[in-house]
């Protein structure tokens, strides 16, 4: 019996790709594609996935507010992060609300293959985050970011 993912990514491309991947799992096949959390939620009225490859920065509703939502509504779901932003209190709000895993963006496919096997099979996987220098959320030490010159209000408004 195959793993049914859903992934749930702004970025198209990023999302395509991860099916090819994914699809290319004997054992996984990709159910569905959403670019956004609100989709996401709307989807699981007519969908039921065993594992959901979550973004964490999505419009409408963010990666977070949707794990939180799937966690009450329908805790059996495996949801596994995969994002660019990375610390520690990232990774403890997703554990707070049942994730079973955190995976950087910057992975390579054999490994994330192997650690979405792991998860569906019951495990879980969390990347240890990178020591901080800075008390800022890794997110908003991103440097194109910075390179704008965006004000805390301006980045609130684009999240």
């Amino acid at each position: 019996m195959k793993t049914k993912i859903i992934i749930a990514d702004d970025h198209l491309l990023l999302a395509d790709g991860l099916e090819q991947i994914l699809n290319s799992v004997p054992d996984f096949e990709v159910i569905a594609k959403v670019a956004n959390g609100k989709l996401l939620i709307q989807v699981l009225n007519t969908i039921v996935p065993d594992l959901i490859l979550l973004d964490i920065n999505m419009p409408y509703m963010n990666g977070l507010e949707a794990a939180k939502e799937i966690g009450r509504r329908m805790p059996d779901i495996k949801i596994v992060f995969l994002s660019m932003y990375f610390d520690a209190k990232l990774i403890a709000s997703a554990k707070e609300n049942g994730v079973k895993g955190f995976i950087l963006k910057d992975i390579i496919a054999p490994l994330l293959k192997e650690k979405l096997i792991h998860v569906a099979n019951g495990g879980t996987c969390f990347d240890l985050p990178f020591p901080q220098t800075s008390t800022e959320p890794v997110w908003q030490q991103d440097d194109f970011a910075n390179n704008l010159k965006l004000s805390p209000r301006e980045i609130e408004i684009i999240k």
